[in-house]
């Protein structure tokens, strides 16, 4: 799973157009998605081959994208 992610909290008054994520995995895992969810519905999923706990893993999330939900969640699916 996801071991932390940077920001943690999200203020919309204070987005520009898009928002960056960054993010570390706990352990290492290979041919995997990142499941991005706004209140339990999927928002957008990133195919990733290789995860590893050293290395940043970068999201990008556009305004439009974030402004009807209030609780975003990210998870690796295998």
């Amino acid at each position: 799973g996801v071991s932390y992610i940077v920001p943690q909290k999200i203020h919309y008054e204070n987005l520009d157009d898009k928002l960056e994520l960054f993010l570390r995995v706990k352990s290492e895992f290979k041919d995997v998605k990142l499941v991005i969810k706004g209140d339990g519905e999927i928002i957008k999923t990133n195919k990733k081959r290789h995860m590893a706990p050293a290395e940043m893993e970068k999201v990008i999330l556009y305004k439009k994208e974030l402004l009807p939900y209030k609780e975003i969640t990210i998870e690796v699916v295998s």
